[in-house]
């Protein structure tokens, strides 16, 4: 291999090496398979899903450790799913395209955390404006008066 990974250096593998990998790989039917996109659609929604219940039930039970809580599960996530793609990749030939599931995996956190922290109490007080309800859930005598 190279040992400058970037810029003008020597080839690791000339034009006939490479045609002749690929030719030996049609041989031998030793193909990489891409895993289907609907395969891969449905994991990004399960892996968000789990993500934000995960996050939404730390977020009521420890508000105070939500980020130390959070933070390292995501990075351990991030790690064992690039690690699964590879061994995938590597054991059966198998190509999984996760990047949309590591992009919700590393917003899940902030965007929960901005939802319990401002989005959810303001999305509660303008309902409780339309409703014309006041805190207890009663509603406000200026809504009967009109």
């Amino acid at each position: 291999m190279n040992e400058r990974p970037a810029g003008r250096t020597y080839p690791d593998m000339y034009g006939i090496v490479v045609h002749a990998n690929v030719i030996s790989m049609i041989l031998r039917r030793d193909y990489i398979h891409d895993a289907p996109s609907w395969l891969n659609i449905l994991i990004s929604i399960l892996v968000a899903y789990f993500n934000v219940a995960l996050f939404m039930w730390v977020a009521n039970r420890f508000k105070h450790l939500y980020d130390l809580i959070t933070k390292p599960f995501q990075i351990c996530e991030l790690i064992l799913l690039v690690f699964l793609s590879v061994l995938l990749l590597f054991n059966f030939q198998i190509k999984l395209n996760l990047t949309v599931t590591l992009i919700a995996i590393a917003f899940s956190g902030d965007l929960t955390e901005l939802y319990y922290g401002s989005v959810r109490g303001l999305a509660v007080q303008q309902w409780n404006k339309i409703t014309h309800h006041d805190k207890e859930g009663k509603i406000n005598a200026s809504s009967n008066e009109s």
